[in-house]
């Protein structure tokens, strides 16, 4: 239950290539941005932090030349979707 004297810390899990689908974490994450409250403008430096070295790596790679802080939350999370979900191309595939 949540009262007003109830205190929750907000964590947020690492994301683990292999353990679940890229799309799954960002709504999992998006679901407890909503239930802590936590501002769209800080959302973005969450998502940095939590994917860890590697993937912030990747995704310093996939903004260039700008840097990740420079973009929102969903611009982050489409281009990390498009890297760890891409879309099969139809004309591959014949």
């Amino acid at each position: 239950m949540f009262g007003s004297k109830d205190k929750f810390v907000f964590q947020a899990e690492p994301f683990q290539e292999g353990t679940c689908q890229w799309s799954t974490y960002v709504h999992r994450l998006k679901n407890k941005f909503k239930l802590y409250g936590i501002s769209n403008d800080k959302q973005a430096l969450i998502l940095t932090d939590a994917i860890g070295a590697k993937h912030y790596e990747r995704l310093g790679n996939l903004c260039h030349p700008k840097e990740p802080e420079t973009k929102s939350f969903d611009e982050l999370s489409e281009l990390l979707s498009v890297y760890f979900e891409p879309k099969p191309n139809k004309y591959a595939e014949y």
